[in-house]
């Protein structure tokens, strides 16, 4: 059912990888560029900060939050949430070169988001 749904994202220049797990950090699709990633550990790390960051921003009443940007010395990390009020909450990760049209990976995860909804909301 969401075979090829990353497509969009491993298209783009300066793609390494992309995943998307469930609200528990189960990864349920991922794609590679050069299999450099453990996904599973990689989870329910970066799962475990987005549920900390759902936190706090409940905390300070800073509303939910979206989205999440992580820049290192040799990657961009993007992390996007589906909402928390879904039925189906999920988080869509994506991991890309520095030098990445920010702009285009957002359009393209906001996208992947939708359409995952979409057809878990046909279930």
């Amino acid at each position: 059912m969401l075979d090829g749904i990353l497509n969009e994202l491993k298209l783009l220049n300066g793609f390494k990888a992309a995943f998307i797990s469930d609200y528990s950090g189960d990864v349920l699709l991922e794609e590679t560029k050069n299999n450099i990633y453990e996904f599973k550990a990689l989870s329910n790390e970066l799962n475990e900060l987005f549920h900390n960051m759902h936190g706090l921003s409940s905390k300070y009443r800073f509303g939910s939050i979206a989205s999440l940007q992580i820049k290192t010395d040799s990657d961009i990390i993007f992390l996007l949430c589906s909402g928390e009020e879904q039925r189906i909450h999920f988080h869509l990760y994506a991991f890309f070169e520095l030098d990445v049209n920010q702009v285009l990976v957002i359009r393209a995860a906001e996208s992947i988001i939708l359409e995952v909804l979409s057809k878990n909301n046909k279930l």
